[in-house]
């Protein structure tokens, strides 16, 4: 496994732990745009990584690319 593998897969887990209270918060308003595009990268992140044989990035992707699915589902605004 590669230094970086880890490290990508750690900034991703932070990320995730740095969303969790937007997804908590039932008065949390975030613009829909902002969400989906935060999805789609996740999932480009996600290819990218599988490409690159780097397994713990991709599931870190996966995830952080599902709590912006959840926010983009039940915390977004319409624009």
């Amino acid at each position: 496994m590669a230094w970086q593998d880890l490290a990508f897969a750690v900034g991703s887990m932070i990320g995730i732990f740095a969303l969790l209270p937007t997804l908590r918060d039932q008065t949390a308003l975030v613009p829909r745009r902002t969400s989906v595009v935060s999805v789609l990268l996740g999932g480009l992140y996600t290819v990218t990584f599988v490409s690159l044989g780097m397994w713990l990035s991709a599931v870190g992707s996966v995830a952080t690319a599902t709590v912006w699915f959840a926010i983009a589902s039940w915390r977004s605004t319409e624009s």
